[in-house]
């Protein structure tokens, strides 16, 4: 939780980091803001613009003619590299189904430094310690930061220039190094599990730049090298759908924020202020009902942890009673509101409440607690204590620790029971159709504002399938797209019938 003060070191850190990023949204003929070979890294803020008025104005379209293309998406192969770094197409991870984490929040709020502190606590797990602040967990956290080849989230610069600047530029995408899960979610030895068909489940944590960073820069992009856009492994699209690319910062926020809501099972909200949790809840309602009218065919709803960062609640209660159960009061259902409905202020809502009662009068959504039903399948809150100044009591980094860790557990669990989700409606998908259907979400988001189909997303060239539950989840897939033709109904009929007998017939034999 270091905030780095030296330029120098935050300009390194920068760099290292520099191989996580994912992906991000730039404006067409967006220039660096410095020279990043200037080690004394002199940033002119009196000539830092808005990114609006940094667009460029010229009607340039994209070759495809789809519209005006007024920013640029660029992809890494960030996630290919992660999963299958040695480039087998699925012959190695055929029997890897990758779980996404995302951390996204506004500007400044510590996203980045909460998203180190969970790797690192996932690699103390995979190394079987039992974690606590001890000299021996700080001397493992040491060795796993600085381990060879290993990138890690930058943590809020402490230096005064870079007060009101965010971080992280785009979104940056890590693997959780935690304990290898088996099939049911347990324990399972990893040199074991990396040598056999076991399935496993991989923990990837996405780092998002923070939303409504207004004039600002992110530190990382000051940092960044033109030439990188054209580099090996960086796929550039050109963005044309209307709703990203007419509302300037707004539009690249709502881009990565549908992008996200998409792709993750577990969405971790981080803010640091109370005052104005309703608007930020209002906030965080808005872009998930957006994301939902956007995407259908989708196994399960999102898991939302809302942590408050840097809270001191704890420390100025008399008996110092402060638990989770707290906050979810005050954030989810604070008494100061009565009985005001979050979206009668909001003309998104206030929409998407409308369209979800016309659409499913079965499941009205009469109060908050419908919609927070209706828009996430769980909602659990957190909060992290401030670590305090220097002087504070020595009881503060216990406290923390603590809290880091039952933040852990939480994404866990979450994590858990998504893949439980998923698993019951054929949802889980392996390490080459996950890469199928990011790439299909880029495709779709960056040129539509219609839903994206996770169906058709899922089955466009799909792979061909390699073991029993691939080919079972394929044949499910042509089903339903022919499911109005009568004769294929009837030989998925026979075709499902034989395949029961024969299960059937099979395991009769076996007990003999």
């Amino acid at each position: 939780m270091h905030s780095e003060t030296d330029k120098a070191e935050i300009k390194k850190l920068h760099i290292k980091d520099k191989e996580a990023r994912w992906f991000y949204v730039r404006e067409r003929g967006e220039a660096n803001d410095t020279d990043p070979t200037n080690d004394n890294d002199e940033m002119d803020h009196t000539h830092e613009m808005d990114r609006t008025d940094e667009m460029d104005h010229t009607d340039e379209t994209d070759q495809t003619g789809e519209g005006q293309a007024k920013f640029n998406l660029m992809v890494h192969d960030r996630f290919i590299r992660l999963c299958d770094h040695q480039r087998t197409g699925g012959r190695l991870v055929e029997n890897d189904y990758p779980a996404f984490v995302s951390f996204i929040g506004n500007t400044s709020v510590g996203k980045s430094t909460i998203v180190r502190a969970m790797l690192l606590l996932g690699a103390l797990k995979a190394q079987g310690e039992t974690i606590g602040p001890t000299a021996k967990t700080i001397e493992l956290i040491n060795k796993t930061k600085d381990g060879k080849g290993s990138c890690m989230p930058v943590p809020k610069s402490g230096n005064l220039d870079h007060k009101t600047d965010p971080t992280t530029m785009g979104v940056q995408l890590y693997h959780d190094e935690g304990p290898c899960r088996d099939v049911d979610g347990e324990v399972a030895d990893r040199r074991q599990a990396e040598t056999s068909n076991v399935d496993k489940f991989p923990l990837m944590m996405a780092d998002c730049e923070g939303f409504q960073a207004g004039t600002a820069t992110p530190l990382a992009a000051r940092y960044d090298d033109a030439k990188e856009d054209e580099g090996v492994g960086i796929i550039k699209y050109p963005v044309t759908a209307a709703c990203y690319s007419g509302h300037g910062q707004k539009g690249i926020d709502l881009f990565y924020a549908r992008v996200l809501y998409a792709i993750s099972d577990v969405v971790v909200y981080v803010t640091k202020s109370d005052n104005a949790i309703k608007d930020d809840l209002t906030s965080i309602l808005e872009w998930a009902s957006a994301a939902v009218d956007k995407s259908y065919n989708q196994s399960s709803r999102k898991t939302l942890i809302i942590v408050r960062n840097m809270e001191t609640r704890q420390f100025e209660m008399a008996d110092g009673a402060y638990s989770n159960a707290d906050l979810e009061t005050l954030y989810l259902r604070n008494p100061h509101w009565k009985n005001k409905k979050l979206w009668e202020k909001s003309d998104i809502l206030r929409a998407f409440v409308t369209r979800h009662n016309q659409m499913v009068p079965g499941d009205r959504i009469h109060n908050n607690d419908d919609l927070y039903r209706v828009l996430f399948h769980d909602i659990k809150c957190c909060y992290i204590p401030s670590r305090g100044e220097m002087d504070s009591s020595l009881e503060r980094p216990k406290e923390v620790f603590g809290k880091l860790q039952e933040l852990r557990d939480q994404i866990d669990a979450a994590v858990k029971e998504e893949r439980r989700l998923k698993a019951r409606g054929f949802a889980l998908y392996d390490v080459p159709t996950m890469n199928h259907i990011l790439t299909q979400i880029f495709e779709h988001f960056r040129k539509s504002e219609g839903p994206l189909d996770f169906y058709r997303a899922a089955r466009r060239d799909n792979p061909s399938p390699r073991n029993t539950k691939q080919h079972m989840a394929n044949f499910l897939r042509l089903a339903f797209e022919h499911r109005d033709d009568q004769a294929v109904v009837r030989m998925i009929i026979h075709s499902v019938a034989l395949m029961m007998v024969t299960y059937v017939w099979r395991e009769s034999l076996a007990r003999k």
